[in-house]
């Protein structure tokens, strides 16, 4: 969610993620197709101004309010300052009201990546090229030492694949 829009090549159709930011400490290239990279562009229309494709919106009032309240001692052991961009709690509350306001049964935006999962495999792509595309650590010899592989056109017709099958579970 903390991902500069420095990071999106529209051109060649890539969003990066450094190692930074990364859970796994490594750069990351997301292929990205058509209907990726639309909502990414309505994204950033949508805050031009804002240097985070995902961000957190009100943040002005949200330091003012964080600043007065440890002006007065008043924020608990838990509490966060405010970021320039959604942090996963923020995305968890959208997502359930959401779900409150168009009475839809509650899921967690993890519920994304097992779904990805299960049809991706529905759509006969391989374990290997969908954890390839949700960037997740391969741990046998071969990757850690020896493969150098990127993967991308393999990741970009399975994510073809996903876009296509998107589409089809939307216009049904």
């Amino acid at each position: 969610m903390a991902l500069p829009k420095k990071y999106y090549d529209k051109k060649n159709k890539i969003l990066s993620v450094p190692p930074h930011i990364s859970k796994t400490k490594k750069w990351y290239h997301f292929l990205l197709c058509e209907t990726a990279i639309e909502l990414i562009e309505t994204m950033m229309s949508r805050h031009p101004e804002n240097e985070f494709l995902f961000p957190n919106h009100g943040y002005e009032q949200k330091i003012k309010r964080w600043e007065g309240k440890l002006a007065e001692g008043n924020t608990s052991k838990y509490a966060k300052e405010p970021t320039k961009y959604m942090f996963s709690e923020m995305l968890l509350d959208n997502v359930e009201s959401f779900c409150l306001k168009y009475k839809v049964e509650k899921f967690l935006p993890r519920d994304f990546r097992r779904t990805f999962k299960t049809l991706a495999g529905q759509l006969k792509i391989t374990k290997e090229i969908h954890d390839r595309i949700q960037h997740h650590s391969l741990h046998d010899v071969s990757s850690v030492h020896y493969d150098r592989y990127d993967y991308n056109e393999e990741k970009l017709e399975a994510l073809l694949k996903w876009e296509c099958k998107l589409h089809e579970l939307i216009n049904s």
